[in-house]
């Protein structure tokens, strides 16, 4: 936004109001003013193609800008197609997905008193997944954030048997793909529990495993490490994949 946040005054629309105009493209998962390349005002929103329901596998992520000092506000579309807007864009859907309030939602709790709403970006607090926002009064700033208001247990594994698939509620309804017979893991000489064990005890933390069938037709293991650790957001982090035959006294590499 530059040094002077009295440009924001310049606008004529609102960011509840932006949001508003916005989800006419879909649910608004990002929004911000900011300053373009030419050093002029801009407002940046980020609609999705589906349901705050549905993953970000899933999705079409975009964004929609213009310029906010002009009524009735319009704006320009892109679809993302770049690794840095899709990873940003993944991980904003996501944390709106761990809260019950959506992008709108969490903005309208601002109280007018606060300033200018500015600035709307999903984050994590302490453990818990809300928005992070930006007021202006003149040319100061405050930071707040607002509560997604999810659940709060660390632990509500329902042992609820849910059947041969995740469920029609399922943000990620990816299934196995081993084929039609499982009789084929009775080959695996490596349990998934000591392949994680030992994958993370030379690369970190996992975020996914899974055994699968190759393009050989083959049995395989695949896991995923994050070379920053869970800790990194995955704006910044990196992903690799450690994948290796199972039915072989080894693990992936």
């Amino acid at each position: 936004m530059g040094d002077d946040l009295r440009v924001l005054k310049k606008s004529k629309i609102s960011m509840a109001a932006g949001i508003a105009a916005a989800e006419k493209f879909g649910p608004v998962i990002e929004a911000k003013f900011e300053l373009d390349h030419d050093s002029a005002l801009a407002l940046s929103l980020y609609p999705i193609s589906d349901s705050l329901s549905v993953d970000a596998q899933r999705q079409t992520f975009k964004e929609l800008a213009g310029d906010p000092t002009k009524a009735p506000f319009t704006g320009a579309t892109e679809v993302f197609a770049d690794q840095e807007h899709l990873t940003r864009s993944a991980r904003d859907l996501t944390l709106l997905q761990l809260g019950r309030k959506t992008l709108a939602q969490a903005v309208v709790e601002v109280p007018a008193s606060a300033g200018f709403v500015f600035w709307a970006i999903p984050t994590m607090r302490l453990g818990r997944a809300g928005v992070g926002i930006y007021t202006a009064s003149g040319n100061s700033r405050q930071y707040r954030f607002i509560d997604g208001g999810g659940s709060s247990a660390h632990n509500f594994w329902n042992p609820t048997d849910l059947g041969a698939g995740p469920g029609a509620k399922a943000t990620d309804q990816r299934t196995p793909e081993l084929g039609n017979d499982l009789n084929v893991l009775k080959s695996a000489k490596i349990k998934m529990s000591a392949a994680l064990a030992e994958a993370e005890a030379h690369h970190g933390a996992t975020i996914e495993a899974k055994y699968e069938i190759n393009d050989d037709g083959k049995l395989a293991l695949s896991i995923y490490p994050v070379g920053k650790g869970i800790d990194t957001d995955s704006e910044r982090n990196t992903f690799f994949e450690l994948a290796g035959d199972p039915t072989k006294e080894s693990s992936p590499s």
